[in-house]
C-alpha cells in the first residue's frame, strides 16, 4: 500500500495538467468556432478550472477503492465539494459551447454557463460519494464499460 505522503503531491499535478489540456482543448475549439478571444477565454478558464479539480476527485475515488490510501488521507466532504465543482465547471464550459450557437455574444452564453454551473454544484455536492461513506463501504462506484 502506497503512503498517503507519497501519493498526495501528485494528485494535484495531474489535475492541473489535464485541466490545463482541457482549458486549451475548449477554449482553441471556441476561438476556432466563434472568433470570439473573450468567450473563448472564459470557457477554457472554466473548463481548466473544471478539469483540475475534478480529476483530484476521481483519482482519490479510484484509490481508495483501490486500497491504495485510506480515507483518513482524504479530506473527507471538503473532497466531494471540489469534485462537485469541477464537474460543473467542466460540464458548464460545454453548455457554454451550446449557448453561444444561439446567442451570438459573449456575456449571455457564459452567463448561461455560470448559472448552469452553480445549479449543477448544488446538485452534485450531495450526489457525489465523500471518503467516509466510501471507507464505510456504504457506496460503490464502478465507472467500467462492458
Amino acid at each position: 500500500m502506497t503512503q498517503a505522503s507519497d501519493s498526495s503531491p501528485k494528485v494535484p499535478v495531474i489535475g492541473t495538467v489535464f485541466g490545463a489540456g482541457e482549458g486549451v482543448a475548449i477554449g482553441g475549439v471556441a476561438y476556432v468556432l466563434f472568433e470570439n478571444p473573450v468567450f473563448a477565454a472564459g470557457v477554457g478558464v472554466m473548463a481548466a478550472l473544471g478539469g483540475a479539480l475534478f480529476i483530484p476527485y476521481i483519482l482519490s475515488v479510484n484509490a481508495l477503492q483501490e486500497g491504495e490510501i485510506t480515507a483518513d488521507a482524504l479530506p473527507g466532504g471538503r473532497m466531494v465539494h471540489t469534485g462537485a465543482l469541477g464537474a460543473a465547471l467542466s460540464s458548464a464550459a460545454i453548455i457554454g459551447l451550446a449557448a453561444m450557437f444561439i446567442i451570438e455574444s459573449a456575456a449571455v452564453p457564459l452567463a448561461v454557463a455560470f448559472g448552469y454551473a452553480a445549479v449543477s454544484f448544488l446538485a452534485l455536492r450531495f450526489v457525489l460519494p465523500d471518503a467516509d461513506s466510501l471507507a464505510d463501504g456504504d457506496v460503490d462506484v464502478d465507472v467500467t464499460v462492458s
